[in-house]
Parts: structure tokens; sequence; C-alpha cells
């Protein structure tokens, strides 16, 4: 059995917890093992016996305890690092809210797309604004079905990888949705690999910021996931500004439906690569900033 010798002057040491209040788990485990380390013998008393014997001295190691993927110990920091801990927290939260201001565009769909059935009626006169309207209910399928990965994938490769990939793929997903004519190609561009790049990123920052925040995850949480729907308002004005600039009212009745005519609905190519470029630039900006605590611990604030 392999032992390790504790010296005598610990068992005087005062500070059974850690800079944080709460009892740490090292010093949790040396007094277990040192009120076990040296049981008296027959004859003994506390007064005659050696505590400078070797033998009474010898512990049982401590096994490792296991934690879940992507924790990271508590550690005792100096108030310079303290601060760029903090500093770095904040910075995560502030990615995470703009990764999540076009995350939030999700909710655009309602407002856009009647525009895009005008467009694609123009091209298929069978397509109407209720068939395209079930493009939500797919993309809010591959967000709730690709949401499990996104955190999973993040402590493998790393939050900031993870999340650029995916921006990437939700930036390709809306321009190339700019070239579509036909509603199966949207389906697959705007509904599912949009929405798949959408679950993906959604938990991320917010698992980040909770990491040096843990104190403070209502906090965290809110500026993060508010940003998801303040970003539905600010790209709303930004699609119908190219769109349809004088906020002209659809004018073609068909099927009991309105639709636009084609100098608006031509627009809406136009209007999916502007709106890819927006969130090329503010998504990977957002992006940038998240990152896991690197070896400096968590539980700080």
């Amino acid at each position: 059995m392999t032992t390790t010798t504790v010296s005598p002057n610990l068992q005087a040491i005062k500070a059974d917890t850690d800079f944080t209040g709460v009892p740490s788990s090292e010093n949790l485990a040396f007094r277990k093992l040192t009120s076990e380390s040296s049981p008296l013998k027959k004859g003994d008393s506390p007064s005659n016996k050696d505590s400078t014997d070797p033998e009474s001295l010898k512990v049982s190691e401590v096994k490792p305890v296991s934690h879940p993927a992507g924790y990271i110990p508590e550690v005792e920091m100096t108030p310079a690092q303290l601060r760029r801990h903090k500093i770095d927290g904040l910075r995560v939260v502030l990615g995470g809210a703009l990764m999540h201001l076009v995350l939030g565009t999700f909710y655009l769909w309602g407002s856009v797309s009647v525009y895009v059935a005008s467009y694609l009626r123009a091209r298929d006169p069978s397509i109407d604004i209720n068939l395209v309207k079930l493009v939500y209910p797919l993309m809010l399928f591959a967000i709730n079905f690709a949401m499990p990965f996104g955190v999973r994938l993040s402590y493998r490769f790393g939050a900031k990888i993870v999340c650029i990939g995916a921006m990437a793929v939700i930036v390709i997903a809306v321009f190339v949705s700019g070239f579509m004519n036909n509603f199966g190609g949207l389906v697959v561009f705007y509904g599912i690999i949009f929405g798949f790049g959408n679950g993906i990123i959604y938990m991320i920052p917010v698992t980040c910021g909770w990491k040096y925040f843990p104190h403070r995850k209502g906090m965290v949480s809110g500026v993060i996931i508010g940003a998801f729907g303040f970003g539905t308002l600010i790209f709303n004005y930004v699609a119908l500004a190219i769109v349809n600039p004088d906020n002209k009212a659809a004018s073609i009745v068909s099927d009991g439906s309105t639709y636009f005519t084609s100098d608006i609905y031509e627009k809406v190519p136009e209007m999916f690569k502007i709106l890819a470029g927006c969130y090329l630039v503010v998504g990977m900006a957002g992006a940038l900033l998240v990152t896991y605590p690197k070896g400096n611990g968590e539980g700080l604030f």
C-alpha cells in the first residue's frame, strides 16, 4: 500500500476552508486522514504516545475524485489574476450576447415569410404562404435536435472553435438561401442547416459564462438569452429596410391570402445575402470572445 508522511505541524493548521469560504476537498481529506492515522494501542495513552513515531504518521493515499467533463478546479488567485478572470468572464458574456443576437433571427421568419412566399410563388404557383410557414417548425426541430451536442463538442474541441464553426454554418446557410428559387432548397438551408447551427451554439456561451460567474447564473443567462429576443427586433428592421423600404402593403390576392408585387419580392435574394453579411460580422465577433477558463479555476464570483 502506498503511504504518505504528514508533518505533525500540519495538524495545527487553522485554515479548514479555501478562500471562497467553502471547505476545500484537500482540507476535508487531510482532516479525515489525520484522524485515522495513529490509532492507540492497548496500554497507550494520549500523553505517552510518541507523536514523532513514523509508523503513526503513515496514512493511506487519497484516491482521486472524478469530475465531469469541463470541470476546472478552484485555486487561489492573486488580485491581478482575479481581475483578469472577471474581465474574461465579462468578455464571454458580451460574446454570448452578440452571438444570440444572430441566433434570435430564428423568429425573423414570421416577418419575412410573406415576402419569401411571394418570391417563390412567382416561380411555382402551387406554393402558398401556409406552405412557406412550415419552415419555422422545421427550424425549431433542428435547433432542439442539435442543442444537446453543442456543449459536449465545446468540451472536446474548445468553445471558441465550435462557436466559430457553427456560426460559419449559419452564415453560409443564410447566404445560400439567397440563391434558392425553390421551396425544397429553402427548407434544407434556411430551415435545417440554419437551425442546426443555431442549436449547436445556443448553450455554449451560457455554460462558459456560468463557469466564470457560478454564483450569478441568473444574470449571465438573462443577459445572453435576453439578446436572443432583442436580435429579432434589430434584424427585423434591417430586413424590412432592404425588401420593403417604403412599407408598401401586399396587393395581390390569391386563395384568400395576399402577396407582394415583383418590385418588392425580387429583393428577397438581396435580403438574405445582406443579412448573411451582418451575421458574419456580429456573430463571428461574438464567437471570438467565448472561451472556458484556462486553469485559473472557477467559482470566484
